[in-house]
Parts: structure tokens; sequence; C-alpha cells
């Protein structure tokens, strides 16, 4: 579904209903950000970003300067098969298993807050 807001506006609104905005599959040559404009924006700040494929990890953050970011990957998957295996995970601290923090605490990791 298309929007109308704006790439500046996004973190801002994500941020104020508490959650976190960022660039999603940046690698992918179709709909990434970095194929539709070229680069990873200077602005607004993201402190994360997602790729789909963890191979191109080292080349986009020395090509984009990405070094500051918290790098996530996705297998974007529309299809149960095409799921990745758990080679790529975010490993947070121990959570009471049902803890509704669960989401406050990824959200701050992903902000680079923890």
């Amino acid at each position: 579904i298309a929007t109308d807001i704006s790439l500046d506006e996004a973190p801002k609104l994500a941020e104020a209903f508490g959650g976190i905005c960022f660039p999603a599959h940046i690698d992918r040559e179709s709909n990434g950000v970095i194929s539709i404009l070229g680069t990873f924006p200077k602005g607004p700040e993201f402190s994360c970003a997602e790729f789909h494929d963890s191979k191109k990890v080292d080349e986009y953050i020395e090509t984009y300067e990405l070094a500051d970011k918290r790098i996530v990957i996705n297998s974007d998957a529309h299809y149960l098969w095409d799921i990745k295996e758990k080679n790529d995970y975010i490993c947070l601290e121990e959570i009471e298993k049902g803890s509704e923090k669960a989401g406050e605490i990824l959200i701050k990791h992903l902000r680079n807050e923890i």
C-alpha cells in the first residue's frame, strides 16, 4: 500500500507511537532504498538498516558508510520455504518467556540504546 508519509516524517511518526522506523531490504534491486535513491540517505538519521542478503553487508557498510548502524538480516520471506535458517539473529539479554518487555528491549536495541 502506498503512503503519502515522507521519508523525513516516517521515523518521527513511528517514534511518537513508541516504535522505530528504518529502511528495509536496502540491498534489494527492486524497492530497496539504495536502488531507488542511488545511496543510503544521510537524513533522516536511522539507527539501523535491514538487509535481505548477509553476504552484501560488508560491501554496503563500506560503500554507503553504515558502520554506525545496527544491521538487521531478514529473509523477507513470503512463503515458509523462503524463511532463512537461524544463522542471523538478534541476541538480547535474557527475557522471561511471554514478557511484555521483549518488544521494548528490541526497540531499544535497534535504536542503539543498549
